[in-house]
């Protein structure tokens, strides 16, 4: 089947469900054989010190300058609409671990959706008036430092997405 796909213009796929509980990262070539790959780290121990370095350096250098406007932000979004001041939601972070990632809340709470399955749309009912500023202006990112300080994510690298979230319906 594999020698027949591969000859066809088309792009194609072998699904072994068997394999999905390992979360494997890809598949990669090595020696003449196929592996999958179910942890990779770029980073030697040294430079992944030095970049948590730099995180926390970050992170504490701006947070006396952030904390402020946490609470103007707080306020406002509790004077906007009901619920809670920080939206969580499950991410995917380095080695397929779970997180929950926190941002300041920009949707009415009985409209969120926490999955990520449904992307936001430009006039979207769900945001409230408050929500529609912070995210204009990313203000609705900055508790992301806090992951940072947790240590879930980084300064620097890519941002997880939610787990329902799509490109092309995939």
């Amino acid at each position: 089947w594999a020698f027949m796909l591969k000859s066809l213009d088309v792009t194609s796929e072998i699904v072994v469900p068997e394999l999905s509980e390992l979360l494997p990262l890809g598949v990669r070539r090595r020696s003449g054989e196929t592996s999958l790959v179910i942890r990779s780290e770029p980073l030697t121990w040294s430079q992944r010190i030095l970049k948590r370095s730099l995180d926390l350096f970050v992170t504490l250098a701006v947070m006396p300058f952030l904390l402020p406007l946490f609470g103007v932000i707080a306020i406002a979004i509790k004077l906007d609409s009901s619920g809670p001041i920080f939206f969580r939601q499950p991410r995917i972070g380095l080695g397929n671990r779970s997180f929950q990632i926190l941002k300041f809340r920009s949707m009415r709470v009985d409209r969120c959706d926490t999955n990520g399955d449904r992307s936001t749309a430009r006039d979207d009912d769900r945001i409230t008036l408050v929500g529609n500023f912070l995210r204009k202006t990313s203000l609705d990112e900055l508790p992301q430092f806090l992951n940072i300080l947790y240590g879930d994510m980084s300064v620097v690298g890519p941002r997880p997405h939610a787990a329902g979230s799509r490109a092309e319906n995939e």
